[in-house]
Formats: C-alpha cells, sequence, structure tokens
C-alpha cells in the first residue's frame, strides 16, 4: 500500500461510514481534472486561518477541560473564573467568525454526511464523476472544510425538494487529515448529542 501524505487523507477507515443529517453552510463548484493539482496544492499548504477560529478554541477549550475539574474540586472559585473567561473567548470569537461574511455565520443547506462522502439536494444537474470542490462549515464549532471528490449519483426527486430537485452524492477523494478528525468528531458528537436526548425522552 502506497504511503499516505501526512496533510492529505486519502481513502477511508470504517469511520467514514458513519452519517448523519446536519445542516452546514454549504459552497460548492464544478472543477476539471487539470485543477486538481493546483487545489491538492492549497489544501496541503492550508493553515489554521479566522475561519477554524471558533474550532481552534473549541479544541483548546476540550484539551483543557480534565484540568479544570480539577481545579474545579480544590479552587471552586478559580475554577469559576476561569469558566467565564473561557465563555467570554467563545463568545468573542463565534461573533468575529459570524461576521466574516455575509450569512457564513450560520447553516444554509441540509445535507446528509459522513467522513467520506456528502449527499444534498441541488438546482443544478450533474453527471456522474463530475468533480466538485466543496467547501462546509460544520456547527456550533464554526470548522471549515475543503475538499473535493466526484459526483457518484445525480437522482431527480422533485416531490422531496421542487426547488432543488436533484439528490446529488458526492465522494470525498482528498482531505487534510485534520479536517477529516475534525468532521469525524463532529459526526460522533451530533450522534451522542442524538443518543441523550432519545434517552431523556425515553426516561420521561
Amino acid at each position: 500500500m502506497p504511503r499516505q501524505n501526512k496533510k492529505i487523507a486519502q481513502g477511508a477507515d470504517r469511520r467514514n461510514y458513519y452519517r448523519i443529517d446536519d445542516e452546514v453552510f454549504l459552497e460548492y463548484r464544478v472543477i476539471q481534472k487539470k485543477q486538481v493539482q493546483e487545489l491538492l496544492a492549497g489544501l496541503n499548504s492550508r493553515t489554521s486561518s479566522q475561519n477554524n477560529l471558533v474550532s481552534d478554541i473549541n479544541d483548546l477549550s476540550r484539551q483543557t477541560s480534565a484540568q479544570l475539574k480539577s481545579i474545579k474540586k480544590s479552587h471552586p472559585v478559580i475554577a469559576r473564573y476561569l469558566s467565564a473567561l473561557d465563555e467570554k473567548i467563545n463568545l468573542i470569537s463565534q461573533h468575529v467568525s459570524a461576521m466574516e461574511g455575509t450569512g457564513r455565520g450560520k447553516p444554509n443547506w441540509q445535507v446528509n454526511i459522513s467522513a467520506g462522502g456528502l449527499a444534498f439536494y441541488s438546482q443544478a444537474q450533474f453527471s456522474p464523476e463530475t468533480l466538485l470542490a466543496v467547501s462546509m462549515k460544520l456547527f456550533p464549532s464554526h470548522r471549515e472544510i475543503l475538499t473535493y471528490g466526484p459526483v457518484v449519483y445525480c437522482h431527480f426527486e422533485p416531490d422531496i425538494e421542487p426547488s432543488m430537485p436533484y439528490r446529488t452524492a458526492v465522494n470525498f477523494s482528498f482531505m487534510r487529515e485534520a479536517d477529516r478528525e475534525a468532521l469525524i468528531t463532529h459526526i460522533l458528537d451530533k450522534q451522542f448529542a442524538a443518543v441523550r436526548a432519545q434517552r431523556q425522552v425515553l426516561t420521561n
């Protein structure tokens, strides 16, 4: 098996098959095969930016949550102060992210998603193997995922969504390892939240 690029994840593991219905901010465009290498270079050189500010802060909060629990046991006042600071930083970063572009601070598309691909309804009809460059922002983390891949199918389903009658599925051919891990974490978090909500309904 060929070695994978450290920054670009190619292929899939079993976690890629976990799928959820979700709401994201979605943008996509058709690209040609000759544009793939340029796109890959951009993905490979992509670093953390304002787009992923909230996500980076959330990652740091997750990493320090154990220490905060430990502090809370011995120094509850300090723990409350640190929690308040953390909440302030989160509010500021979310505001900055929401202001980065008109409408980009909230979902605009309902999708079915896994770490290996995406299905959504579109106005346009795409032929199988058409290459799409895809940009998704996840919520509530505001993590932006950039990838590309071929259209697997494009089915005409006007009864579901008349204004966007084509159900389009795309396989993710290439994705940065950090983005793939963030997407997997997002999907698992959503699944766990759904399970907790269902359990609460059953126990009430």
